[in-house]
């Protein structure tokens, strides 16, 4: 094994090897260092179109058609699981859930459930394809920055030494950078405050099939092929199916409980038995889990949120887990992750080819990384205050959605443009998702919600007002907004044409600049290239 390199990724998850791999493919040489080994337990399973549209442009702009998600669907199909809606089941304490509390997302085209530890195995295997060097199995003691003014210099467990001229850290909450350089914040500025505790399970009924049929609950989508949250004051749950097609072979459910760290503060009671009785006061989550059985040891954490103070430094870098996390409701971190994948390999290798590392060149993601943890945080926190009811909820399901909408038009757009040749839209360092109107708009829902958190609105009130801000929003036509008496959205080929249309006529004159050239049959069947994998 050659002992100088001039990147080295630390930590073979999705995000260091999808960076190794780029990085390999354009010549540079890599080494991608592991405490542990392949395969191995993770999370961060479900996509959103945001998300397949993201890889899908990283696949096509750097050339590596093995990263194209409709590549991997073939490729994992086995052991993956499908998501063709987003659903949510609010509950109560001791009651039966009720048919008219559910809401709900529709996608056009599947998106999937990654099965973590086949997805990165996978992963690790195209970056060694294009020349990628892993080694597993060892655990840094040192980093040296110090050591010429140029080289990095790292010192193994068992004594081995490796040397690079970059350094990106993609080990997550364990960030070896960030505890040598001290960079989290105490107390981090996050306002979400939630813990965990999750497992895969075996015998994981179907939720319909034990408490509602689709009829009853009037939702157009099958609970089973898509992500199922339940939803409760102080918290909610996950359940993500990796068996929910025909050619799964994957008989696994991943499973994870989500609880207000502060009204739930962490225990000595055994993860399994605490997710056991707190299930038994909501029936109906209790009766779709009454048979299931964990396969690997339960996770519990204490808070999950935490930041950094920067990202970047001479000589490396953080990738955005290692320098912050939320929480996985809206599935919002493999987005981020992608996001984040694409500005730094952009950024490494305009670095290799001028042999420059320096802190001035990265800086810019500091800015970026920030943005894009803080709208998960938003999003995150009026979601947690909103299901103290649902019909605050309901609003808030279409707050996110406004947002979810403007990110994707976003990516598609420049997804397209770069595919008709211009690539800087797409990899432009400063984009970061949201025209100045859906901060705005962003800004003001959360400072209703943030009220009755604090006691100054009732959830009545909150409600009517954000009911409001939704029907005076000028960021989406009418027929792309969520249907708070349907308490659904379902996805058209057509609505590409009615927002063309109304971006066209009707939309102001900033939105108009920020979609200019938008082309809604060209975007349209750039999507259906990955929906219809």
């Amino acid at each position: 094994m050659e002992k100088t390199y001039q990147v080295i990724i630390l930590g073979s998850g999705m995000a260091g090897t999808m960076l190794g791999a780029i990085l390999a493919k354009h010549k540079v040489r890599v080494l991608i260092i592991d405490k542990g080994s392949h395969p191995k337990f993770t999370i961060g399973e479900s996509t959103i179109p945001y998300t397949t549209q993201s890889i899908a442009g990283i696949s096509e702009l750097f050339d590596l058609p093995e990263l194209h998600p409709t590549v991997i669907g073939q490729k994992l199909e086995h052991s993956c699981g499908i998501k063709k809606s987003v659903s949510f089941a609010y509950h109560q304490l001791g009651r039966q859930q009720q048919k008219g509390e559910i809401t709900q997302a529709n996608l056009d085209g599947a998106e999937l459930h990654f099965f973590r530890q086949d997805l990165d195995s996978y992963l690790m295997h195209v970056a060694i394809h294009y020349g990628a060097v892993v080694k597993q199995n060892c655990n840094i003691l040192d980093i040296d920055f110090n050591s010429n003014g140029k080289d990095v210099l790292m010192t193994s467990e068992d004594g081995e030494e490796f040397s690079g001229f970059y350094v990106v850290d993609a080990s997550g909450y364990s960030s070896v950078l960030a505890k040598k350089f001290d960079l989290r914040e105490k107390p981090t500025h996050l306002k979400t405050h939630t813990r965990t505790l999750f497992t895969h399970m075996l015998d994981v009924q179907q939720f319909e099939a034990c408490v509602h049929s689709q009829k009853v609950h009037g939702m157009p989508g099958d609970f089973h092929e898509g992500t199922l949250h339940h939803l409760f004051d102080g918290g909610w749950m996950w359940v993500i199916p990796f068996n929910n097609h025909k050619n799964s072979t994957n008989p696994l459910c991943s499973v994870g409980l989500q609880l207000d760290s502060r009204r739930f503060p962490r225990t000595d009671i055994p993860p399994q038995q605490e997710f056991f009785e707190f299930i038994s006061q909501y029936p109906s989550i209790y009766e779709q889990f009454k048979y299931a059985k964990p396969v690997r040891e339960w996770v519990s954490t204490d808070r999950l949120q935490y930041s950094s103070e920067k990202c970047v430094g001479d000589r490396y870098c953080l990738l955005h887990h290692s320098y912050g996390f939320v929480d996985p409701l809206f599935s919002r971190g493999l987005a981020s992750t992608c996001d984040c994948v694409k500005y730094v390999a952009r950024l490494i290798l305009e670095g290799v080819k001028d042999n420059d590392f320096s802190e001035r060149r990265f800086q810019g993601l500091n800015e970026i990384y920030r943005q894009l943890l803080d709208l998960n945080d938003q999003l995150v926190y009026g979601a947690l205050i909103s299901f103290r009811d649902f019909e605050l909820w309901k609003a808030w399901h279409g707050v996110w959605q406004v947002v979810e909408f403007v990110s994707f038009f976003e990516l598609a757009i420049t997804r397209l443009k770069a595919k008709e040749g211009d690539p800087e839209s797409f990899l432009k360092i400063n984009q970061v998702g949201h025209i100045k109107e859906a901060n705005n708009f962003l800004n003001q829902a959360v400072h209703e919600i943030q009220q009755v958190e604090i006691g100054n609105l009732s959830t009545g009130a909150a409600t009517t007002n954000l009911e409001k801000l939704l029907s005076e929003v000028d960021l989406l036509p009418e027929t792309l907004k969520f249907s708070l008496s349907k308490r659904f959205f379902q996805t058209k080929w057509w609505l590409m044409l009615q927002f063309s249309h109304w971006l066209t006529f009707k939309s102001s004159p900033e939105v108009k600049q920020h979609y200019e050239n938008f082309k809604p049959i060209k975007t349209y069947q750039l999507l259906q290239e990955v929906a219809k994998r």
